[in-house]
């Protein structure tokens, strides 16, 4: 794991602490059995006060992780890149040696990167729309074991015949877009749960 990647997790989980610790101080201040009109709406409006912050941290925090990631992955990039140019150097063997030990080194900086975002993500093959990797967020959406259960399958594979069309027009939409698309919307999962 990267420095960053554990900022992110400590700063996400500090975040997450400190919510929880503040809803258990408000309940020692404000007892449950206190059934008035103004307690029960005071109480309601603390605890969505709490969600709101926990939402809003988890947004930031995904947001810092999605930044990382890309950074990461233009860094990635530029050293593959350089790498390939040392490569010209090389013999055949040496190249195709060096060229899997980079693909794989990059798959596992990907991989980790994925597995420490907090919310659901994944990346697919722009032609033929296979899933080339994805967190396990994501594969528990997918009704998937495992991250490695949902590589190499279609939106057609995992979910039912409307959600599978609707994914596919958002990375239809998304490909033809010059800068980079990020949306959350409600889907239901594989198993048809919302």
């Amino acid at each position: 794991r990267s420095a960053s990647e554990m900022w992110v997790s400590r700063a996400t989980e500090h975040a997450a602490n400190q919510a929880v610790e503040h809803i258990y101080q408000y309940h020692q201040l404000h007892p449950e059995h206190d059934t008035s009109d103004d307690a029960i709406q005071h109480r309601e409006e603390y605890l969505q006060k709490q969600a709101e912050q926990i939402s809003h941290t988890n947004t930031m925090y995904t947001a810092v992780s999605l930044g990382m990631f890309l950074l990461s992955l233009g860094i990635m990039m530029d050293s593959l890149r350089e790498n390939r140019e040392l490569g010209q150097q090389l013999s055949i063997a040496e190249r195709e040696a060096q060229s899997a030990k980079e693909i794989a080194e990059l798959k596992e900086s990907i991989n980790s990167l994925f597995d420490n975002m907090p919310l659901m993500s994944y990346s697919k093959d722009a032609e033929t729309g296979t899933y080339v990797v994805c967190n396990q967020a994501f594969a528990d959406y997918a009704c998937k074991e495992t991250p490695e259960e949902v590589v190499g399958l279609t939106d057609y594979d995992i979910f039912g015949p409307e959600v599978a069309r609707h994914f596919v027009q958002d990375d239809r939409k998304a490909l033809a877009m010059d800068t980079s698309l990020v949306f959350f919307e409600e889907v239901a999962d594989a198993a048809g749960r919302p």
